[in-house]
């Protein structure tokens, strides 16, 4: 369950790795977004992964994030799966379904794009990664209502553009 201050545990990775995991921490906290306690293990192997980028596992506390790529934006998009998981019911899952067109929240047999907790945790990704959105697209309004419907915050977004 989520605390105020949760406890991460590190396993593997480098200077680099850290710096990005510190940044991306960073990144949810200074939203107000409070993640659960979490192991994050890094890797150079994407089987540690399950082929993907990055991996997260709603398993015994800890929770697990293990990330096998440097991108950018594996970081943040692993630890949104880990912050919804946390902290969205059902109800808001199956609003957030019928909102943004989608039909299942996590049905394996739908393209990544197709799945609500893919769809949520690429929504917040953008969101406190972007630097500066076009709100003069259809896709980045939508993107903003989006995470604000998901966290209840206004997002960071809004401050760039008002």
């Amino acid at each position: 369950s989520p605390s105020q201050a949760p406890s991460i545990s590190v396993v593997g990775g480098d200077d680099r790795d850290r710096a990005a995991l510190d940044a991306a921490l960073a990144l949810f906290e200074s939203n107000g977004l409070v993640l659960p306690d979490l192991e994050i293990r890094f890797s150079d192997d994407t089987e540690d992964c399950a082929g993907h980028f990055g991996l997260f596992e709603k398993r015994p506390t800890p929770w697990r994030i293990s990330i096998c790529s440097p991108a950018s934006f594996v970081l943040p998009h692993e630890l949104a799966h880990a912050w919804e998981a946390a902290h969205l019911d059902d109800e808001l899952r199956a609003a957030y379904l019928r909102e943004r067109r989608l039909m299942s929240w996590d049905g394996p047999e739908l393209e990544w794009r197709e799945r609500g907790e893919e769809d949520a945790a690429f929504v917040i990704q953008q969101n406190l990664t972007t630097r500066h959105a076009p709100t003069n697209s259809t896709t980045w309004r939508e993107r903003i209502a989006a995470y604000e419907m998901l966290t209840g915050r206004a997002s960071p977004l809004r401050s760039d553009n008002a």
